[in-house]
């Protein structure tokens, strides 16, 4: 190379020009298996077993169908109580992640994974019974808001 140009070099490498850096030494590195990666061919896709009733091929793609068909429906307003589900979700997350960092979070999640289905099978009936009177005070709850605020919004009438 001629002093004061950048050192690279113009290779012929099984009829390719490249251009290659050349070291220190002046030589020029030519090198087929660096250039032709070689990336292992996927095998085809089973199309056959979309046809097939029990396929698990075509459970995933209706799975997958379905979420798409959700998130197209909360993307464009046609369900939203599920939007606002997961803008809160979403906050809640942002606010804990504030103040917590992922790796407490998620050693959190595993030390209650292992001790609450442990503790529930101790006290089953105990936590049993307590759920159920928090489900119906929530009822209740509900059921006061709703004649107290929610009736009192005015609404258009339906249109079919």
């Amino acid at each position: 190379s001629v002093e004061g140009q950048d050192k690279l070099g113009d290779n012929t490498c099984n009829g390719h020009t490249l251009l290659v850096p050349l070291g220190d030494h002046g030589g020029s590195i030519c090198s087929a298996f660096l250039l032709h990666l070689v990336t292992p061919h996927a095998p085809p896709l089973p199309l056959g077993q979309l046809n097939q009733p029990d396929s698990p091929l075509k459970a995933l793609f209706l799975k997958m169908e379905g979420h798409l068909l959700m998130m197209y429906e909360i993307a464009y307003g046609k369900d939203n109580k599920t939007f606002l589900n997961t803008i809160l979700y979403v906050t809640i997350i942002y606010i804990i992640g504030n103040y917590i960092s992922l790796l407490t979070i998620l050693y959190i999640c595993l030390v209650c994974s292992m001790t609450i289905p442990v503790l529930y099978l101790q006290f089953q009936e105990v936590i049993d019974s307590f759920m159920g009177k928090v489900s119906e005070e929530k009822d209740k709850l509900l059921e006061v808001f709703k004649t107290k605020v929610v009736s009192k919004i005015p609404r258009a009438p339906k249109v079919e």
